[in-house]
């Protein structure tokens, strides 16, 4: 399991690790999570054109994950729901959100993309976020 370019471990009852000779559970664990202050979360939520899901998702996964990871972005999930025609997704950027989107827009590289998935988003919704949990 990734987070924030970090791995993180399932842990076993068995290979927890041990304090003061008891094991720890799983919410006494510590991890070391970034602040979140550090990290910005942006929620997208997309209207795909009807029938077109397969062939938007193959080309964001083709050209737009890689060129948000080369800006510094992680994609931290993305789901579709072929029924409703949506396509969600989380971005994650450590630093000044803003204006490392606006230059990941910008860049000849995004603005090159060809075939451009952008072309099936019928609707677009972003929000930023803070993770709950």
């Amino acid at each position: 399991m990734r987070y924030h370019g970090g791995d993180i471990k399932r842990w076993t009852s068995s290979d927890r690790p041990r304090v003061g000779g008891t094991r720890q559970t799983a919410s006494s664990v510590p991890y070391d999570r970034p602040k979140e202050a550090e990290v910005r979360y942006q929620l997208r939520d997309y209207r795909i054109t009807h029938g077109a899901m397969t062939e938007f998702v193959s080309e964001w996964r083709a050209g737009v994950m890689p060129l948000r990871s080369q800006a510094g972005f992680e994609i931290v999930g993305a789901w579709s729901n072929l029924e409703t025609n949506r396509f969600v997704w989380v971005v994650a950027h450590p630093g000044d959100f803003e204006e490392a989107d606006r230059m990941y827009y910008e860049s000849p590289e995004r603005s090159g993309l060809s075939p451009d998935p952008a072309r099936f988003i019928e609707e677009a919704h972003a929000e930023f976020v803070t993770p709950a949990i």
